[in-house]
């Protein structure tokens, strides 16, 4: 995934997000892509299981 340089620098790898971003191809790679400027927001790990199981069904 590619997004801003300082939401990168300001949290931890591992951090979840919740954000637009769009399938790109870059050098013949799929790669999910955010515009720089792009608002996002931080999540739990709940709210981003909840978020996931409302939008695609309880695995």
């Amino acid at each position: 995934m590619e997004c801003s340089k300082s939401m990168r620098q300001q949290y931890p790898i591992g951090s979840l997000f919740r954000l637009d971003v769009k399938l790109i191809h870059r050098e013949g790679t799929p790669l999910l892509y955010a515009h720089y400027a792009a608002p996002f927001e931080r999540v739990s790990i709940d709210e981003a299981q909840r978020f996931i199981a409302v939008m695609y069904g309880k695995t």
